[in-house]
């Protein structure tokens, strides 16, 4: 991310925002539509607080609106959802898809793009609870529904694919992880930019299935061509970064390069630890797997 970006995001968000409210104040829909942009700007770049409380307001100014602004508030409150996601704040996120869901299905005519939406960010909730069963479904849905609406070759197909990469990772069906991961690959090589953060993420699910595939040299090529790509595209300082950090140290632990892999598990705990304070659990997880990995280390330095 560039300097710019890094100390004077804030500011111009919230100067945005303000003349949102002063300049549509007369135009709700207009208003709540503005918000909802620069909430997900907000979210894209990791101000998920901010993020929040912007989606809300335009959640709450489409529903002002009654049955005109349905559909608008039904896309606010789904890029709230992804907000709550980020935020950690599962129970939330999950009952505000699954009530947007029901509204769906529900209706005569429903809007078939946005359902598969709807599940797709329903998956991301159940993976992180660790329903793989259950994230893999909502997935295989919405990947079908997204093939039927928009064609077999759209890029949100191949972002569902991508999803479906890494739910099968961790059901240890590292093939069929493999397999999808590709198949992503080649729909967004053809859709999106050579930065762009899904090219990175489609290099860290093949690292991280070829590490379970004895492949491993493959793996770690895979790893540093996604971290890199990650970090041209986010800046070193984005709550995605430290995730790919923490899996990368995993791969790095799980093929007996403790010192690397314990480095690069401590870097990753102080970036969440600035994104989301020390008390966070999450937080606490990651410091409690990190002193396991530690004593592991010391062990085999010690046995």
């Amino acid at each position: 991310m560039s300097p710019f970006h890094r100390s004077q995001l804030g500011e111009v968000v919230d100067a945005a925002a303000e003349r949102a409210r002063s300049r549509f104040a007369d135009e709700p829909e207009v208003e709540a539509a503005v918000l909802r942009t620069i909430g997900e700007l907000c979210r894209s770049h990791g101000r998920y607080a901010r993020a929040e409380e912007l989606m809300r307001r335009s959640v709450d100014l489409f529903r002002a609106r009654g049955e005109a602004g349905a559909n608008d508030a039904m896309q606010s409150s789904l890029g709230l959802a992804r907000v709550l996601v980020r935020r950690h704040r599962l129970d939330d996120a999950e009952a505000l898809l699954r009530e947007s869901i029901a509204d769906l299905r529900s209706s005569p005519a429903p809007d078939r793009t946005v359902l598969a939406t709807a599940l797709s960010d329903l998956s991301v909730v159940l993976f992180q609870r660790s329903d793989f069963d259950a994230a893999r479904d909502a997935t295989e849905q919405s990947i079908a529904a997204y093939r039927e609406v928009l064609g077999p070759r759209h890029p949100y197909v191949g972002v569902g694919l991508l999803n479906l990469s890494r739910v099968l990772l961790h059901q240890r069906r590292f093939e069929e992880a493999e397999d999808s991961a590709r198949r992503a690959g080649e729909i967004l090589d053809a859709n999106v930019d050579e930065d762009h953060p899904l090219r990175a993420q489609v290099e860290l699910r093949l690292g991280a299935a070829l590490g379970h595939l004895d492949a491993p040299e493959e793996a770690e090529r895979h790893f540093r061509r996604g971290l890199a790509r990650q970090r041209r595209a986010l800046g070193d300082d984005h709550p995605d970064l430290a995730n790919t950090l923490h899996e990368f140290a995993l791969f790095l632990l799980a093929h007996g390069r403790a010192d690397e892999g314990i480095a690069m598990f401590e870097d990753a705990v102080r970036m969440q630890v600035a994104r989301l304070g020390p008390d966070d659990p999450f937080v606490k997880g990651l410091e409690a797997r990190l002193a396991e990995h530690r004593r592991a280390a010391a062990t085999e330095e010690n046995p």
